[in-house]
Formats: structure tokens, C-alpha cells, sequence
């Protein structure tokens, strides 16, 4: 299958190149920052200074401010359409929740520690932040390969790296840009750069305003249509009083409103009979039959629908992003200060009843910061001006960071329903066509403070020997203390339980009606008995130190002035996950372990033909020892909740444990300028993880749930693929640009992004392959000023179910939903773009 996969890559790489497309960018000078598909000298700050890509023993894809804007890129999600092996969920809708797969290795929010760190402006926040808005970019970059000792967070896979535009000290100007499209979706955007003392103080100051239907999902149950509205401002200042310091300091808000659905498939409930305790002789009622579809019609991924009576989230997001970076030459050295901070308000509403099951009321759970999450960072960093006399070079650093809340996280939700929450008990059966009253008396609801604060303090350096016969070798390490304290606690609320009162104490009905009063549901034939409010037993606190060592060590050669071969090995470390959200008395289930990795590339980067076609590719292996691997949909028996009456419950996203796995992978990159005016690229990655055998969380129907069994395990054989991503992804991309009339051009561009098949290991079933078309046309002034543009996205609005997991209904009693929860590609956009730009843009 690999060495198969191995001619598949060239063979497309091959392909790209018969194809008429057109180059996005002309060549730039050696010292701005230039488009990832310019094949001149495309400058990159992979190891924290500015180095020609082409040049150093790292693997980087790179993606610039002006293809962004030609490629009409919105989210960080389409970014990654330019970068396989990279993926990011939220391009399957604004307002989507962030997964981000690089190499195969996968990170989701509340997942813990970034297996991918995201940088702004060099500061590695909470990757779930970076992701809600993207607008007056300079440059990304996707680093593949370890990372941690040169810069911040440590990890094994890669890094993303966003650098904002930097404030220009010289020269007055800015842009404005506006974008209308179908469903709904509108996008403004605009920036201004103020020289205030020229060549020493300028203000850039960017905006962005953006209302969309999020996933397009709509309700059957409900008329109000999905919508996410995101406003944000950037102020970013850069002074240079002298020509050895320079300092920028950085502040962005971002304020989101998600209004969504989950989107659902299936045939709806099969229907079932539920029967009374009491057979209708004893005065009990006729059985219930609850008929088929009562929760809904038969439904397809391609109808983009819901069934959900109240939008999956109201949520409320304000985020405060804010860093400062300064720079001193100084004695031929470079000392570096990096500070961020990220403050996050907000409230969330999440429905958990996605399949209908409870017609007329929505059980939800509620998310509400009491004083908000924070995450700070510091980083100095001392480093050797770069001097072509010098052997070698050096950098050396100390890093720390917390992230935590200035209060407890909060979550309530309904821990268990009771007599009397769906039906007269005994005598009546359980209905789903109950009003929101009856619900509330009669459940038990749960109150959750969740404490979590990450300390990590790290001390790196890292060495350059500049070698004879253009050797370089590079050696690096890290020491690293982690401490992560997790506390969480439960308190159960106060409810009633209701009860007949025709039989006697001895038999389960009410002592006397004078004690307990009658049920204001059921009438003076039932009466309520008060449950009194509890502190379930979650665990006790959780606080371990690690402190591991990790190191990396390359070596390079220049064959020639355009041909560079490398090789580099590295190790790295993540911090275990707290899986705070499942209720289970095994305390090996509620924290999973570190994980650690090792990982080995070599690779190859050619310049040729007078830099007309660029070829780099690269081979890597990832071993991990307890490799953090998501288990959602994985039942579990709840006995904290209601140790009385344990229910059985799924595990959510956020559930991680423990796996021995190893990565193995390739990239392809391939760039051509055929001819003046017209370019081409070819990118491809394929990245497949596989189990080195162990015990896994699984769902195993021969081995019933009890009290010593919360969970069942799995073998997960030697040489499972485990890939939560297609392990095959590649794109082609192109351009053609002619000259229409004096200072007018004509322009045509496309992004074909093709994804293999998703095993989607932990979920219902694998992702099909499938291929998605962005086509761009329009008219634009030669030097930028202006452009008007059109396009069209999922040009051939392909449906396609990327993935599909088990719904778990709130209540038992009624039998399976008949629904899946999926997640699917966007249908087609078709849209008009309008920018104008002047001055420093």
C-alpha cells in the first residue's frame, strides 16, 4: 500500500504540471516575505530568524497574505486546502468546533495541551481562540516535524505559525475589502497604517465584520435559522527608536455568536411499545406505542438538517488576545522578550438531545465561566547575530506559560430523571410528548466546578556548526517542568420523586399523604417525596509534576547552490488529558497518561531551472508511547451521577486515553513557472498511524456494564490504522494572469483539494475519498489597487459525510433515535469580492 501510494504522488505531481494555471505572485526580493507559490526566494522565520526556505533542514509549507486574498481564504480551515496534511475542521462551517490533524496526529478542543501549537505573533495560545477569526495576515507557516527547542511549545508533529501585519513605519495607506455570497454570508474587511513618527512609530489598526450560517444546518422543529456573527478589531503599534531595538505590542478582540444545530442522518425511531408497570387489571393504562418517526422523517446527509427543537448552542464568545514582542541588538547578539496574554468571557448552551428523542423540551447543559479562562506567556531569548565568519550559532531560552481560570469552570446539566418525569410512574408509561415542566420537577439536576490550571516552565538551547563542504549540524534540547492540578466537583440539586399513594409504606407508595403533598403534576392519587441535593464523589484531586528532557538533532548538506538533502530526529512530550466530563469510579479512566514520541525524517529541497520549478519532499516516522487518542461514542456505565441507578452514557469528544501507535508518512511538494504570467503547484501527504497493539475504549455487546466493568476494552491489533484524518490528502493549484488593457489584468485562478478515505477510527464508519473545486476569476489593477473577483467554491457541490457517530438518547426507555450525528463538506458559494488598497497595505 505505501510504495502504491508512493507512485500515486508522483503520478499527480506529474499531472499538475500539464495543467494551464498561472502563478499567483511575481518574484519578490530575498528580504520580504514571499507567496508560498512564488518559486523565487520565499523567505520563512521557521527557526525564529528570516531564512530562504529552500536553505534549511526543515519541512515548511508557506502561505502568504497575497495568496490568501487571491484564493478569497476566509478561515483557517481553507488554509489548510494549501498545505496537506494539515487539517482544520472549522472549514466545515464558522462557528464549527476546532480540530486541527497534522502528520495524522490530532487535536480537539478541550483535548488538553495543543498537539499542534497555533502561534500568533509568536505566542502560542489556546489554539481554539486563533481559530474564531483570520484577517490581515502577513504569512503563515506550517512547520512540520518536532518543534520545542527553538521556540515555545513543545511538539512532535509540527506547528503553525500566523504572523499579522506589521505596522509600516514609512508610508500612509491601507485596504478595504467586501464579500456577498449565497447563504447569507457577507464578509467585510479593512486596515489603515498610520506612519505617526516616520521611521519610528507607525499604528496599523485592522477590522473584521462577518455574519454567515455557520454549517448551513437547519431545523425540522424549529424556524430560526442557524447563524454565526463575528466581529473583531486589531491595534498593533511598532516602534524603533533606534536602529537596534524594535518593539510591537498587539492587542485583538474578537466577539463570536453561534446560533447552530447539530446536523443529523438516519431513518428516525423505528417506534417502540412502552408498557406500564402495572398491567391495566391493577389500574395501570394501556401500553404506549410511540410509532415510528415520532421524532422525525427519514433524513440524508445532503439535506443539511436538524431535529433538534432548540439550536444546538447559544453561545457567547468574547476573546482578548494580547502580545507584545521586542528585539535588541546588542554586542552582535540578539536578545528576544515575547509576552501573551489571552482573556476569554462567554457563555455556551449545548442541547443534548441531537435526535429528538424528547419531543417539546430539550435537556441542555450550560457552560459558564465564572471569571473567565486566561493563559499568559513569557519567553527571553538570547541568540547569536547570524555571521558568515562564524562556525556556529546559538540560541538559548527560558519559557513559561499558565492557562487556567480565575475561577471554576461551571457546567449544569440533568444528572438523572425519576419517577414521575415522564409519566405518572407505575401506572403510566413513559411518553415522549411531556412539557418542560413535568421534566424539570422530576429530574436531578448536576452542578460541576471544574478547576484546571497548566504550569510549564522549559529551558532551551539550541547549536548550529556551520561545517566544511557545506555540512550543517544542528543539535538542540529542552528541560521541561509540567504541572497540571485537576479538581473537579459535583453537586447534585435538590428534586422530587413522585409516587402512587394507594399502596402501602411496605410497598413503595407514600406513608401519608399528610407528610409528603400531593403531586402538582399527577393529581391527589400521587405525592411527591423531596430527594435531597448530594456531593457526588468525582474523583479525588489530580496534581502530578513531569518533568521531561527532550531533545532534537539535524544535519544538512548543499549537494550543490539548489539542492539540499537533511536529516533530523527529535523527541517531545504532551501532558495528559483530563477527561472531566465522564462519570466513572475508575480513577484509571479519568485522567490518561503523557504521551511520548520520537520521531525520524529525512528529506530533499531542489531549486531548478533558474528557480522556474521548486521540488522538495520528505519521508518521517513518529513512534508514540501512549500516543493521547481520542474515544468519543464509547458507552460507559454512570455510577457517580446516581450511584442508586446507574444509566448508561456515551463518552463525549473529549475523552482521550492511552495508545501505542507509529506514524509513517511522506510529502510532495511541487512548484513550476512554465511561463510569464502563469504558475502551478502540486502538494501532496500521506501520513498513516497504526496501533503497536494494547487495549483500547470500545463498545462490545457480549459484555454487559456493571460496577466492576464502567467500560469495556478492545484489543486494537498491531497494525490498526488508527487515523482520525484521511491519511491521503493533495491539492493542485494554478493561476494565469494576462494584460487586458494599460495597468489592467485579467485573472483565472483554481484549488482542487482532494482527500482519501477517513478510516474515522472511534466513530460509526469510514469517510468516502472525495475531491472538492474552487474557481476565481475577475479584473484587478497590475500594482494591487484594486480587484473585483468572483468565485465559486464546492464548484460541483459535492455532499460529502466527512464524519458519523452514535447518538446517544438522553432517556433509554424509547429506544434507539435512528439517527447518526454526521458532519458534511459545504454545499457550493458563490460569491462577488470588491478590494481596494493604497499606500503601505
Amino acid at each position: 500500500m505505501f510504495r502504491t501510494t508512493l507512485g500515486l504522488l508522483f503520478a499527480s505531481t506529474t499531472l499538475s504540471v500539464a495543467l494551464p494555471t498561472a502563478a499567483f505572485a511575481q518574484n519578490k526580493p530575498a528580504d520580504e516575505t514571499a507567496d508560498a507559490s512564488n518559486y523565487g526566494e520565499i523567505v520563512v522565520t521557521a527557526r525564529r530568524e528570516k531564512e530562504n526556505l529552500q536553505n534549511i533542514p526543515v519541512s515548511v509549507a508557506a502561505v502568504s497574505g497575497d495568496a490568501i486574498q487571491k484564493l478569497n481564504i476566509l478561515t483557517f480551515g481553507e488554509v489548510a486546502k494549501l498545505a496537506p496534511g494539515l487539517t482544520i475542521a472549522n472549514a466545515a462551517g464558522p462557528g464549527t468546533e476546532p480540530v486541527i490533524v497534522l502528520r495524522g496526529v490530532r487535536w480537539t478542543d478541550a483535548s488538553g495541551s495543543p498537539a499542534i501549537p497555533l502561534y500568533l505573533n509568536e505566542i502560542s495560545f489556546d489554539p481554539a481562540t486563533i481559530l474564531q477569526s483570520m484577517y490581515d495576515v502577513q504569512q503563515i507557516e506550517v512547520l512540520r516535524g518536532p518543534q520545542g527547542t527553538t521556540r515555545g511549545a513543545p511538539s512532535i508533529s509540527g506547528a503553525v505559525t500566523i504572523a499579522t501585519h506589521r505596522p509600516d513605519l514609512d508610508e500612509f495607506g491601507g485596504f478595504a475589502s467586501a464579500l456577498a455570497a449565497n447563504h447569507s454570508h457577507y464578509n467585510g474587511q479593512a486596515a489603515i497604517n498610520v506612519p505617526v513618527i516616520r521611521g519610528k512609530l507607525a499604528v496599523r489598526v485592522a477590522g473584521l465584520v462577518e455574519d454567515s450560517e455557520g454549517n448551513r444546518v437547519r431545523s425540522l422543529n424549529n424556524s430560526a435559522d442557524p447563524s454565526v456573527k463575528t466581529r473583531s478589531f486589531r491595534v498593533s503599534v511598532l516602534a524603533q527608536p533606534t536602529d537596534t531595538l524594535n518593539i510591537m505590542a498587539t492587542f485583538q478582540h474578537t466577539s463570536v455568536n453561534n446560533q447552530l444545530y447539530n446536523q443529523v442522518a438516519g431513518t428516525g425511531s423505528p417506534g417502540k411499545t412502552v408498557s406500564a408497570l402495572l398491567p391495566v387489571a391493577f389500574g395501570g393504562l394501556p401500553p404506549l406505542v410511540l410509532p415510528p418517526n415520532y421524532n422525525g422523517p427519514p433524513i440524508s446527509t445532503n439535506q443539511y438538517l436538524s431535529v433538534q427543537d432548540l439550536r444546538v448552542k447559544a453561545n457567547e464568545s468574547k476573546i482578548n488576545l494580547f502580545t507584545f514582542n521586542a528585539t535588541w541588538d546588542v554586542l552582535g547578539q540578539q536578545l528576544n522578550y515575547n509576552y501573551g496574554l489571552q482573556r476569554n468571557h462567554g457563555r455556551g448552551i449545548t442541547n443534548n438531545d441531537v435526535g429528538n428523542s424528547l419531543i417539546g423540551f430539550d435537556p441542555v447543559s450550560i457552560n459558564n465561566p465564572t471569571r473567565g479562562p486566561f493563559l499568559y506567556t513569557h519567553e527571553l531569548r538570547l541568540s547569536s547575530v547570524h555571521n558568515a565568519d562564524r562556525f556556529f550559532d546559538y540560541n538559548v531560552g527560558i519559557y513559561y506559560s499558565k492557562a487556567g481560570s480565575k475561577g471554576p469552570v461551571t457546567f449544569d446539566q440533568i444528572a438523572a430523571y425519576v419517577p414521575g418525569a415522564f409519566g405518572a410512574p407505575i401506572i403510566a408509561p413513559a411518553s415522549p410528548y411531556i412539557n418542560q415542566a413535568a421534566i424539570s420537577r422530576y429530574s436531578v439536576p448536576i452542578h460541576l466546578d471544574i478547576d484546571l490550571t497548566q504550569k510549564t516552565y522549559s529551558f532551551y538551547g539550541n547549536l548550529q556548526f556551520h561545517l566544511p563542504y557545506d555540512i550543517e549540524l544542528s543539535g538542540g534540547v529542552r528541560f521541561v517542568d509540567d504541572t497540571r492540578p485537576i479538581n473537579t466537583t459535583g453537586t447534585t440539586g435538590a428534586s422530587v420523586v413522585a409516587f402512587p399513594n394507594f399502596l402501602p409504606a411496605a410497598f413503595g407508595g407514600c406513608p401519608a399523604p399528610a407528610f409528603l403533598p400531593a403531586s402538582p403534576i399527577y393529581g391527589t392519587k400521587f405525592c411527591d417525596a423531596p430527594i435531597p441535593g448530594s456531593v457526588p464523589n468525582l474523583g479525588p484531586p489530580y496534581k502530578k509534576k513531569f518533568t521531561p528532557v527532550l531533545y532534537n538533532i539535524s544535519i544538512s548538506k548543499k549537494l550543490s547552490s539548489n539542492i539540499l538533502i537533511y536529516a533530523t530526529t527529535g523527541s517531545s512530550y504532551r501532558t495528559g488529558v483530563g477527561n472531566i466530563a465522564t462519570y466513572v469510579s475508575n480513577p484509571n479512566l479519568l485522567v490518561a497518561n503523557p504521551e511520548y514520541a520520537k520521531s525520524y525524517e529525512f528529506g530533499f529541497k531542489s531549486t531548478l531551472f533558474d528557480r522556474k520549478v521548486r521540488f522538495n519532499a520528505d519521508v518521517f516516522q513518529i513512534n508514540y508511547k501512549d500516543q493521547l487518542t481520542q474515544a468519543p461514542n464509547v458507552q460507559y456505565l454512570d455510577v457517580v451521577s446516581n450511584p442508586a441507578k446507574p444509566v448508561v452514557k456515551s463518552t463525549s469528544r473529549a475523552f482521550f486515553q492511552n495508545l501505542d501507535a507509529r506514524v509513517r508518512g511522506i510529502e510532495v511538494e511541487l512548484a513550476v513557472t512554465p511561463m510569464s504570467g502563469m504558475s502551478l503547484s502540486s502538494n501532496l501527504s500521506y501520513a498513516k498511524i497504526e496501533s503497536k497493539g494494547g487495549l483500547f475504549p470500545c463498545n462490545d455487546p457480549t459484555r454487559p456494564l456493571t460496577a466492576n466493568n464502567v467500560m469495556n476494552f478492545c484489543a486494537a491489533a498491531k497494525g490498526q490504522t488508527v487515523n482520525a484524518a484521511a491519511p491521503f490528502q493533495a491539492n493542485i493549484s494554478g493561476s494565469y494572469t494576462k494584460p487586458l488593457m494599460d495597468s489592467v489584468d485579467g485573472y483565472v485562478r483554481f484549488l482542487i483539494n482532494h482527500n482519501g478515505k477517513n478510516p474515522n477510527f472511534g466513530f460509526v464508519r469510514p469517510a468516502k475519498a472525495y475531491t472538492l473545486v474552487d474557481l476565481f476569476a475577475g479584473i484587478s489593477r497590475d500594482d494591487g489597487g484594486w480587484d473585483l473577483g468572483f468565485y465559486a467554491k464546492n464548484v460541483f457541490d459535492r455532499h460529502v459525510e466527512l464524519t458519523r457517530s452514535v447518538i446517544t438518547p438522553p432517556v433509554a426507555d424509547f429506544g434507539p433515535t435512528g439517527y447518526d450525528q454526521v458532519r458534511a463538506t459545504l454545499p457550493r458559494e458563490i460569491g462577488v469580492t470588491l478590494r481596494y488598497a493604497f499606500g503601505s497595505r
